[in-house]
């Protein structure tokens, strides 16, 4: 006989925002996040997709991201505000140099475009960082290093990465014969001139090998790294501790005064941690999901402060905790 466990009913739903509108001749979602003003997307048309994600087969036909496109493909960098899902400020990159970027709008409405693999070379380093300005001309170019996880834009311009463990302990020619990664401290704080301002030193013995989650509010930055998962607190440009805590993964990290929520987990899902900082071990396990009650599809998923901004294509829901508390 067949028993059946009925999955237990999200006690936390998303809400839907809207679904973000393609800017005219581009009707392809390469990639999308939340800035301080709101969502933020790389649009290219069909045929620039497979360049724009490609992959390569090294020996032992082990896969790896490409880190720079082979046709320099047109696309459109746009901004959203809350008000409207079209586009409120639009420009067109004419030639986009590299894969699997991720997207950004600094203060001045100018946009940041970063690969999140970079290659050392004999020559030189790939410069996998763009600064586009309001005519679609790159402005400024850079190197943020390999292994970019996390890339978000705090309100005053500045330029926070999280790296996973091929940024930290080195690939595609950083770390060996190359020198050291510019990741190799997990967590950086860059300059909209690409400078290295701050990098995470280890305390309390918690080293990062990987940072899993990562958010930027309007005063502080918060994460959640691996390996031993503790909440770090990034005030002034310095780090604390909160404790440890005893989950797996997390996805994602939501922080309204001392309350505290953990999305995710090693399979992604809709599982969510509640509690307090003062308390971190004891979180109520709970779950999150769509508007509808159905589980969370795939998606992108970005923290700012209380709110997670959750995109499956081009839809936008997002989940508050200070409202949810």
């Amino acid at each position: 006989m067949a028993i059946f466990q009925k999955r237990k009913r999200a006690e936390h739903r998303f809400e839907h925002v809207g679904a973000l509108q393609s800017p005219p001749g581009f009707d392809e979602l390469i990639t999308v996040s939340a800035g301080p003003s709101g969502p933020v997307a790389l649009w290219a048309d069909a045929t620039a997709r497979s360049d724009i994600e490609a992959h390569f087969e090294s020996l032992g036909s082990a896969s790896f991201p490409e880190t720079r496109t082979s046709s320099r493909p047109q696309v459109a960098l746009c901004a959203y505000r809350s008000a409207s899902m079209a586009p409120a400020h639009a420009v067109v990159l004419e030639e986009l140099p590299i894969a699997h970027p991720l997207i950004q709008e600094l203060p001045n409405e100018d946009f940041l475009v970063v690969g999140a693999r970079c290659a050392w070379r004999p020559e030189g380093p790939e410069r996998n960082a763009l600064i586009v300005g309001h005519d679609g001309a790159v402005v400024h170019e850079g190197t943020l290093g390999d292994g970019i996880e996390h890339m978000l834009v705090d309100d005053s311009g500045g330029i926070w990465v999280g790296y996973f463990d091929e940024g930290i302990f080195g690939n595609f020619g950083w770390g060996s014969p190359g020198p050291e990664p510019l990741g190799s401290a997990g967590i950086v704080r860059w300059s909209p001139m690409f400078e290295k301002l701050w990098e995470y030193e280890a305390i309390d013995d918690y080293w990062l090998a990987d940072c899993y989650a990562l958010n930027v509010d309007s005063d502080r930055v918060w994460a959640c790294p691996y390996t031993d998962f503790p909440i770090l607190e990034i005030a002034s440009d310095q780090a604390t501790a909160r404790a440890t805590t005893d989950v797996s993964g997390p996805r994602a990290l939501l922080i309204a005064g001392e309350k505290v929520a953990l999305m995710g987990d090693y399979k992604f899902g809709g599982s969510l941690l509640l509690g307090n900082l003062d308390n971190l071990s004891r979180l109520k396990k709970s779950e999150i999901g769509m508007p509808d009650g159905r589980r969370m599809p795939p998606g992108t998923l970005v923290c700012r402060g209380s709110v997670a901004h959750f995109f499956v294509d081009a839809d936008w829901f997002t989940f508050d905790l200070a409202r949810a508390i």
